[in-house]
């Protein structure tokens, strides 16, 4: 065999390569993405319409502005982010009615009793009802914590949550 139909078998077989190469780039461009946020186990998981939108870690929230109220019950003050501010963290005012439901679902560490509570995003907006998440003192867990006469008192409250579920248009 001669050099040149080497360099030509060579050159044929160095183009044939590029062209599978090529072809799989394409490939992967038109196949859909896998989202790159899904649930994590041990976070908070907020969604918004029944979409996943983020993992919030309960230390995420500490940069946040706090507010507090002394609880009726045993009289200690309850601190933390308010709801409205956790909210507009992963969402836009303007996507948000009066009427848009945030629902808090959570499980006590103690007896591992199901939790869970539901507030209007006119209630969350009002700072009267100090609707707040207080950040355990182990900064690993928030509960939803309010003066709200449905979730005035301690049993009514939701420890260890674990998802968070905005509707927008009930």
């Amino acid at each position: 065999m001669s050099n040149n139909k080497r360099a030509i078998i060579v050159l044929v077989v160095l183009v044939g390569i590029g062209v599978v190469f090529a072809v799989q780039g394409l490939l992967r461009q038109a196949a859909p993405a896998v989202p790159s946020a899904t649930p994590q186990p041990g976070m908070i998981h907020f969604y918004v319409d029944g979409v996943f939108v983020a993992n919030v870690a309960p230390g995420d929230v500490t940069s946040l502005p706090q507010a507090s109220f002394v609880d009726s019950e045993e009289g200690k003050t309850q601190e933390g982010p308010l709801v409205k501010d956790l909210v507009l963290l992963y969402m836009k005012e303007s996507d948000l009615s009066p009427q848009s439901v945030i629902r808090v679902e959570g499980r006590r560490s103690s007896s591992g009793e199901a939790k869970q509570g539901s507030v209007t995003w006119e209630q969350a907006q009002n700072p009267d009802n100090h609707l707040l998440f207080d950040i355990s003192s182990s900064g690993d867990s928030l509960k939803l914590v309010s003066t709200l006469p449905e979730m005035g008192t301690r049993d009514t409250w939701v420890q260890g949550v674990s998802r968070i579920e905005v509707t927008t248009k009930p």
